[in-house]
């Protein structure tokens, strides 16, 4: 293999073992995990790779420590009935530019004067070449070396009771050990299914069955005879050739080996996971969940037990629940504490869910794209909704939260298409940007008072919304607050609130003040 391949494929298993470290490193919330589910793959790659490197190295070059200005012919070799020219054999034939020429060694010196047009091959023989008139050569001098040195090969295969597809001990060495790896491969592939990985990942397993394609036909018999008897000049083909192929395996018994490893790779993950997997790690005074697989026996139900080896289990770290498109259901023992951000991201089919009774942090994106979940509670120990933990849950209709939250993030409940009403907290202080925004089915809001700023989109493209009570404490309300509510005509604010020039664009609002002022949306706009 030459040294382009060799970095093209170091390249890319580069940037596939990075890219293994970075989900393991985005799991476990931005840092490292210096356990067995952080160590084993590392340990795994690198053993792998040394596997792949010691398969595929190759030192088989013919022509090596030629000067620069030496190299312009090197490659041109040719085959005699039974030698390389580079055995030194005087008489031999090459043709060039369609011209025969006819060999004569010369020891090289420093006094040597080189002729135009030669063949430096294996210092310290210098090969001059000469025309001659007549020669009588076999057409298959004419064709590419490889193809010259391939059509001997096959030539002599049938002498040793052998063809193309005999398989050797060698052979089956390299056959094995690229099983072997593609199994390993495979099964991580197949691995992360069970871990439910975002889907696009199984283009590693695509890529895997392509590269092991690829290199299984590069293992043939033809291949390694070529790079043998390159690497023996000062034998006879015929020779090379019959000590190599001596020995003979029977190419069942190696296809029935094969099958079980790869068959094995793709059996054992089923077993493995056949039934759900809870991951743990230490986490305070108990234990918190990493990882959650999916089982084939239930993969519509997670059920998290109140403890573990003895002691309560306190967390559900990010990304436990994530990415799992059959989990409909999940229940949560009343000992968790806190819920960590997209815990349950992209779980398109979850329709109900318990917050723990106890739980004090509900993390951003926890729920963001959850799109089939309706109703939710948040519990009184949580006092803070971080940003997009509702973000794209369009069948959410009923939002339950309690006077103990002091604030809601941005884009909290963005495109909730369902939300019909939400009563907020009274100890909020601020609507933030894009809270609401595109919540098309939100007919009303209160604007408790102690709220002093409405951010920029909170309400944008509630369409729906017909009905808004905003308290004396606002005294901002920002870009496109309730741009394109296509349903508000009237609201009324009070008499010293800054009301942004695009606050009301494209809605239909007349904006009473309460000084008696009416001014019309379009109008601010201007």
């Amino acid at each position: 293999m030459n040294k382009s391949k060799k970095l093209i494929i170091f390249i890319v298993y580069f940037v596939v073992i990075i890219y293994i470290l970075s989900i393991f490193v985005d799991m476990s919330g931005g840092k490292l995990i210096f356990s067995f589910t952080f160590i084993f793959p590392i340990g795994l790659m690198i053993f792998i790779f040394i596997i792949f490197k010691t398969i595929f190295s190759s030192n088989n070059n013919i022509i090596t420590n030629i000067p620069e200005t030496k190299k312009r012919f090197a490659s041109e070799i040719v085959i005699s009935d039974t030698k390389c020219t580079v055995d030194g054999h005087t008489k031999s034939l090459y043709v060039r530019n369609n011209r025969v020429y006819n060999k004569v060694k010369a020891v090289i010196s420093n006094s040597v004067s080189y002729p135009s047009t030669y063949t430096f091959i294996n210092q310290p023989v210098l090969y001059i070449a000469e025309p001659i008139k007549e020669v009588e050569i076999d057409p298959i001098y004419l064709k590419d070396l490889d193809d010259i040195l391939e059509e001997k090969i096959k030539s002599e295969l049938p002498k040793n009771n052998a063809n193309e597809k005999t398989i050797i001990p060698y052979l089956k060495r390299r056959k094995y050990a690229i099983s072997i790896l593609f199994a390993i491969l495979n099964f991580i592939c197949l691995s992360f299914i069970f871990f439910h990985l975002p889907l696009w990942t199984l283009l590693l397993e695509i890529v895997n069955i392509i590269i092991f394609i690829i290199f299984s036909r590069k293992i043939d018999l033809i291949s390694y005879l070529k790079k043998q008897i390159k690497a023996r000049p000062d034998e006879k083909m015929s020779d090379v050739i019959s000590s190599l192929v001596a020995e003979q395996v029977p190419r069942s018994k190696l296809y029935l080996t094969k099958t079980i490893i790869i068959a094995a790779s793709f059996i054992l993950p089923i077993i493995i996971y056949f039934e759900p997997h809870i991951f743990y790690e230490n986490y305070e005074n108990g234990y918190g969940v990493r990882f959650y697989t999916i089982g084939l026996a239930n993969y519509t139900k997670a059920e998290i037990p109140e403890t573990h080896n003895g002691r309560k289990v306190l967390s559900i770290r990010g990304n436990v629940f994530a990415n799992i498109l059959t989990l409909k259901e999940v229940v949560l023992p009343d000992t968790i504490e806190e819920i960590r951000g997209n815990a349950f991201l992209n779980d398109r089919t979850l329709e109900k869910i318990n917050l723990p009774k106890n739980l004090k942090y509900l993390g951003g994106s926890a729920f963001k794209n959850c799109s089939s979940l309706k109703k939710i509670t948040i519990p009184l120990g949580v006092t803070e909704i971080n940003g997009e933990t509702f973000k794209n849950c369009s069948s959410l209709e009923e939002i339950i939260l309690h006077d103990n939250i002091t604030s809601i993030h941005g884009e909290t409940f963005v495109n909730c298409t369902s939300l019909q009403k939400i009563t907020l907290p009274s100890k909020i202080t601020e609507i933030n940007g894009n809270t609401f925004e595109n919540c098309s089915s939100l007919k009303s809001i209160d604007i408790p008072e102690g709220v002093t700023r409405i951010g920029g989109h909170a309400f944008y493209g509630c369409s729906s919304l017909s009905s808004v009570t905003i308290p004396d404490s606002v005294n901002d309300i920002g870009s496109s607050a309730f741009r394109q509510c296509s349903s508000l005509y009237t609201i009324e604010i009070p008499a010293n609130t800054s009301v942004n020039s695009r606050a009301f664009k494209e809605s239909p609002t007349v904006i009473t003040r309460r000084n008696g002022n009416q001014t019309y949306a379009e109008d601010i706009y201007e």
